[in-house]
């Protein structure tokens, strides 16, 4: 009897220490992505990994798939899977762009990296102006534009006139430090440093050259977003004339923008 028991301790004693060898990886998301894998034997401390930078977002906690926050006191006993959690900052701003396809890229805007352009394209959007605009400036592997016309019985006509906003840019004097990477928005303007009204573009590819000369002032909010992007900026274009040398065949048109 006694050497059956001492077996029996000697086997739990075997399983407690193949427990406390055990080891569990936690993989680590954020946007859904994975970005890192991390080894944790059973026993030992946790110590979570920092979450990635999101410019205009706050990291708050790391929480389950099922969106209830991880407890790190909780030692785990299986493979965890943690998501980030983040908070949108105040100065962030965000939109919608529609599109009569059907189509939607969504919009940061950075009201604290240039509050004139933001609040100006904000007061655009409420006014319902950018409806029916089409992108009448595309050019592959470089920026689609938009804001200024639109079209009505196969001719194109402008917008109405507005007045000229401050452009932000090192250029002109204002520190806007947003680099011209591919999804950012910014104003368009003429050789004129304070000429932006309404119509703006968006890189497809980055464009450091435009950095400290143009008016950045948001970015896309998604991958989703930039593949629209992307797909717009690769469509056929004509020569119209000096002015619209990069027309696209079939126009592109924005139905609205609106705030979310």
């Amino acid at each position: 009897m006694k050497k059956l028991l001492l077996s029996l301790v000697c086997i739990m004693f075997i399983f407690i220490l193949a427990g406390c060898n055990k080891v569990y990886t936690i993989s680590y998301y954020s946007d859904n992505v994975l970005f890192q894998i991390q080894e944790v034997k059973s026993g030992d401390e946790i110590n979570l990994i920092d979450a990635p930078i999101r410019n205009y977002y706050t990291f708050v906690e790391w929480r389950l798939k099922d969106g209830t926050k991880f407890d790190i006191k909780t030692m785990p006993k299986e493979n965890l899977e943690l998501y980030a959690y983040y908070e949108e900052s105040e100065f962030l701003e965000k939109i919608v762009i529609k599109l009569t396809d059907g189509r939607k890229i969504y919009v940061d805007l950075y009201s604290d990296v240039a509050p004139i352009s933001v609040e100006n394209f904000l007061k655009l959007v409420d006014m319902k102006y950018y409806d029916g605009v089409v992108f009448h400036r595309i050019i592959k592997d470089f920026m689609i534009q938009t804001g200024g016309y639109y079209v009505e019985d196969h001719k194109l006509l402008e917008k109405p006139k507005l007045e000229p906003i401050v452009g932000e840019f090192m250029e002109n004097g204002i520190n806007n430090t947003l680099k011209h990477t591919a999804g950012v928005i910014s104003m368009a303007r003429t050789s004129e440093v304070n000429s932006a009204t309404s119509q703006f573009f968006i890189c497809s590819v980055d464009c450091p050259y435009l950095d400290g000369k143009y008016a950045a002032f948001g970015k896309v909010s998604d991958e989703e977003s930039l593949r629209v992007v992307l797909e717009i900026s690769n469509v056929r274009t004509i020569y119209l004339s000096s002015m619209f040398a990069n027309f696209p065949t079939e126009p592109v048109i924005i139905d609205t923008i609106e705030r979310l």
